[in-house]
């Protein structure tokens, strides 16, 4: 049996209708995967533990992403997301920064 991997059960979180089988995209998606994911202090470390929403569960991811040498690179690829912690950043602190990155009107 494999480590669970965070970065798998993330793109398998945000396509719950396509779990029966696997679509091109997401295989495309898994194959293609960058680099920087098998530096991440995550490996191994159930997505779980970055989608909860109570102090401490956030508290521990936050404090896994503290140790990563690759956190930048994960606060980047999950910018855009909904959910979870990414980077060390939650879905508030990613809203926050986009909202103050976007141009003024």
């Amino acid at each position: 049996m494999t480590d669970p991997d965070p970065f798998y059960d993330a793109l398998v979180r945000s396509r719950p209708h396509e779990l029966d089988f696997v679509p091109d995209d997401l295989l495309q998606a898994l194959l293609g995967r960058p680099g920087w994911h098998s530096e991440a202090a995550c490996r191994g470390v159930g997505a779980d533990v970055f989608y909860g929403g109570r102090a401490e569960e956030i508290e521990r991811a936050k404090a896994i992403c503290s140790t990563c040498p690759v956190c930048a690179e994960c606060a980047e690829a999950g910018r855009a997301e909904g959910d979870g912690i990414w980077g060390g950043t939650t879905a508030r602190d990613r809203r926050l920064i986009r909202s103050r990155s976007a141009p003024a009107a």
